[in-house]
């Protein structure tokens, strides 16, 4: 069954792609997800998860929360940024575009600004704003499979879990 296309990726890449992906399953030769279980005795990495994409936000907060992660996550930049005086994530990931008058540049920018060890992952399709991204972050390409995620937030988290402040 074709996924139809929404927004302004190009057909084939972008959202729709990872869903057009996710659905085919072995169909197009996707890996079996698979990922390592935090330890158990250590509190949970806490992850916002800013992506206003349904499918995605869902499989990706699915695989992170299967990972031992502990996942909240807002669908508009000015959700994300209800959020930051909360102090609630150990790493954040978010979409480039988003609806509203706040990108994901700007969420990543205002978050450092708070908290400048915190890890940062932007998971992005298609951008016509030139990236700005902030200092040592990774930026993930759409479409990405969720392990590919997990890996870079176990890769970031584990070793740069933000202190409080």
């Amino acid at each position: 069954m074709p996924v139809p296309h929404y927004g302004a990726s190009a057909p084939g890449h972008g959202p729709s792609a990872l869903a057009s992906c996710i659905r085919a399953g072995n169909d197009r030769n996707v890996a079996p997800f698979e990922c390592e279980t935090l330890n158990p005795q250590e509190p949970p990495v806490s992850v916002l998860l800013v992506e206003d994409d349904p499918l995605i936000r869902e499989f990706v907060v699915d695989a992170l929360r299967e990972a031992g992660y502990h996942v909240i996550h807002a669908s508009t930049g000015e959700e994300a940024l209800a959020w930051c005086d909360r102090r609630v994530a150990d790493v954040l990931i978010t979409d480039v575009r988003l609806p509203g008058q706040v990108d994901g540049w700007q969420i990543a920018e205002r978050y450092r600004e708070q908290y400048p060890n915190l890890p940062v992952v932007y998971a992005t399709g298609f951008s016509p704003v030139p990236p700005r991204p902030v200092q040592g972050s990774r930026i993930v390409r759409k479409p990405f499979h969720p392990d590919e995620i997990v890996r870079v937030v176990q890769e970031l988290g584990e070793t740069r879990r933000a202190p409080p402040t």
